[in-house]
């Protein structure tokens, strides 16, 4: 029991001496500093005006549709594929061959020049175009609603 007693006073006055010599514990946080308010106690804050009747607005008619909470989806329209077949002379007049979506439509955009039908082949509509030689020519071509220009040209007959 005596063994016991001595061992017991040693661990608590290593406890005491231990915790005697450590550093005090050191603030993580800077203090804050307090800044000075306005002491508003004694000030009045004067009433405000509320009405006591809100005056109704006009609001005119108008003829448009109300608006739907339905999303609107474009659908992006795809370019129309018109393609320079061939380039050739014919009793040194040059023409130039353009295929086009079988259910296009054109219409020439240029002076001096003109267009007959070449007929559908492998899913084209071909057009025979011709016009003064070694120029440029445009033509609209429009399928479903969609229409876009092109620029073609004529070859040099020699």
């Amino acid at each position: 029991m005596k063994k016991m007693f001595v061992l017991q006073s040693v661990i608590l006055l290593s406890v005491l001496l231990v915790s005697a010599c450590a550093p005090a514990a050191q603030p993580t946080q800077m203090p804050l500093q307090a800044i000075p308010t306005q002491d508003v106690s004694q000030q009045v804050i004067p009433p405000t005006e509320i009405p006591t009747q809100i005056p109704p607005t006009a609001v005119p008619p108008t003829d448009l549709p109300a608006p739907t909470l339905e999303p609107t989806v474009a659908v992006p329209q795809q370019p129309l594929v018109v393609t320079e077949n061939d380039r050739f002379c014919l009793k040194k007049v040059p023409y130039t061959l353009i295929g086009m979506p079988e259910t296009a439509t054109y219409r020439m955009l240029s002076e001096g020049y003109s267009c007959s039908e070449g007929g559908i082949q492998n899913g084209q509509h071909l057009i025979t175009c011709t016009g003064p030689m070694y120029t440029l020519f445009q033509i609209e071509v429009c399928d479903g609603g969609a229409c876009q220009n092109f620029e073609f040209g004529t070859t040099n007959c020699p």
